[in-house]
């Protein structure tokens, strides 16, 4: 393992791992303890660990569990590095080379996955159920299950990724036209999706071609994943989930967070809703302590 450095701001060392095919993954972990619950989180695609930092210092669940992060494959990525590929399955050998290199996969982690990293996180559970605990998701990505549940912002998002992830040229210059920072911004306003404290880092997957293109290959490989499948396999692995979702959130449906626990409701599924709560709120200082005393309750 390599050697582990930490600033005296933070409570995460820092680490790193390769994956077979030679991708550098930057991991974070605090000092992992014997005997306690180890809780791996799975940020949404593209996010740098400074949004993850945010949200898992305000949820203070440090001192309860061991817990892991990482920042995704493929952005920021420079335009002369060599291109990678970013789809689903690479994305859940990512998570699987990360729980490996902690040495957890003997001892069964809680996975909590926010946004698209719910439907990594609920696709390595389904590959791999002897290695999960349990699965946490917070305004998940589960428009997916149906379309017609998708949000604008998600329906904006899917079309520009749609029609770019095929050509980097086209990313390039789309990116280029069409969305610098400002016009992110501008955008995210108009959607109902603008938090002022977040713009600079949620742009990060749109802020070059090179990382519009990978980031547009990764959401095009999620939205074709066959999730149709997560109703009977969830039912089957017998996986305890908690669902959260935010009544008032405008990036993810929360009426597909709802449609999601109908689908797997069983004893071990609970569903809990951020009353007024936005994309972001679950990690907000109004709504984080009723939060954390659900996902402690859930995983106790």
């Amino acid at each position: 393992m390599a050697k582990k450095t930490t600033s005296p701001s933070s409570v995460f060392l820092k680490d790193k791992v390769v994956t077979n095919d030679q991708v550098r993954l930057k991991t974070y972990s605090t000092r992992i303890a014997p005997g306690k619950t180890t809780l791996v989180f799975v940020n949404s695609l593209a996010m740098p660990f400074d949004m993850a930092e945010h949200f898992l210092l305000k949820l203070r669940m440090e001192d309860e569990y061991n817990i892991v992060t990482y920042t995704s494959r493929g952005v920021p990525r420079s335009i002369k590095a060599k291109q990678i590929a970013v789809g689903i399955d690479q994305h859940v050998n990512d998570l699987s080379a990360v729980i490996e290199h902690y040495e957890l996969k003997n001892k069964k982690v809680v996975l909590m996955g926010w946004y698209t990293g719910c439907n990594i996180s609920i696709e390595y559970a389904l590959r791999f159920p002897e290695h999960v605990k349990q699965l946490v998701c917070i305004n998940g990505f589960f428009s997916v299950l149906s379309p017609e549940l998708y949000t604008p912002y998600e329906k904006s998002m899917i079309k520009y990724c749609t029609g770019i992830y095929k050509s980097l040229d086209i990313a390039m210059a789309y990116q280029q036209s069409f969305f610098s920072e400002a016009q992110f911004r501008a955008l995210s306003q108009k959607l109902g999706t603008l938090n002022p404290n977040f713009i600079t880092p949620s742009y990060t997957p749109f802020s070059s071609g090179m990382n519009f293109y990978l980031y547009a290959n990764a959401l095009h490989s999620i939205v074709n994943n066959s999730l149709d499948r997560w109703e009977y396999k969830i039912k089957l692995s017998n996986i305890p989930v908690l669902i959260i979702a935010s009544t008032e959130d405008k990036t993810s449906s929360y009426c597909s967070s709802e449609l999601l626990y109908h689908l797997i409701k069983n004893e071990s599924t609970q569903f809990y809703s951020v009353q007024g709560g936005d994309h972001y709120s679950p990690f907000d200082t109004k709504f984080s302590k009723s939060v954390v005393s659900g996902i402690h309750s859930f995983i106790h």
